[in-house]
C-alpha cells in the first residue's frame, strides 16, 4: 500500500461523510498505509467545517466530534504532518499557477498543495495524492502530474499505481 499525500477536500471526507468517504476511511484504516497531510490543510479543515457549520450541513455537536476525531488521528498517526511549507514550494505553486492559472483556473491553494505534493513525491515519501474533487482541476491535475500516463492506457493494459481502482470512481476521491 502506497502512502498518500491527502489534499484538505480529501481530509475533509473523513470528517463528514460524504461521496468518498468510505474509500479514504478504507485508504486510513489499510495496515502499514501512511498518509500525509500539510500544515496548510490544518488551517484549511477548520475552514471547511466552519462553511459546513454556518451552512447547516453540519451541528454544533457534528463540528466538535470531527475535530475531535481529527485530533485522534493526528494523534494515532493515522495522519502524519509534512514538513512544514518551504520557500521552494511557494516556487513551485508559482510554476503551476504559471502553467495552470490563466487556461485551467488552478488556484493558489491547490497550487501550494499540489506543490507540497509532488516534492512529497520526489523525496520519496509519498506514492500517490488523493483530492476530494476528481472533477476539478486539482483532481485532474494530481493524476496526470502522479500518473504520469493516461489512466486510460493503464486500465487497458490491466495497471494500476494506487489502489483506488478498487472502488467506483463516483464513489471515492481521486488517487493517483
Amino acid at each position: 500500500m502506497p502512502n498518500y499525500f491527502l489534499d484538505t477536500s480529501a481530509l475533509a471526507k473523513r470528517y463528514h461523510k460524504e461521496s468518498g468517504s468510505e474509500y479514504l476511511d478504507r485508504i486510513l484504516e489499510q495496515q502499514g498505509s501512511q498518509s500525509l497531510i500539510s500544515h496548510l490543510s490544518i488551517v484549511e479543515l477548520e475552514s471547511v467545517l466552519a462553511i459546513k457549520r454556518r451552512t447547516g450541513e453540519i451541528d454544533q455537536q457534528a463540528l466538535e466530534i470531527a475535530r475531535r476525531r481529527f485530533r485522534a488521528d493526528l494523534a494515532r498517526q493515522r495522519l502524519i504532518v509534512a514538513p512544514p511549507v518551504r520557500e521552494s514550494h511557494f516556487h513551485s505553486a508559482r510554476k503551476l499557477l504559471i502553467q495552470y492559472g490563466v487556461a485551467e483556473g488552478l488556484r493558489t491553494l491547490d497550487a501550494l498543495q499540489l506543490a507540497i505534493a509532488l516534492d512529497l513525491r520526489e523525496l520519496g515519501h509519498v506514492g500517490g495524492a488523493c483530492c476530494g474533487r476528481p472533477k476539478t482541476l486539482p483532481g485532474r491535475l494530481v493524476g496526470r502530474l502522479f500518473d504520469g500516463e493516461s489512466r486510460a492506457a493503464r486500465s487497458s493494459a490491466g495497471l494500476s499505481t494506487s489502489a483506488a481502482a478498487s472502488a467506483p470512481r463516483k464513489h471515492r476521491p481521486f488517487c493517483g
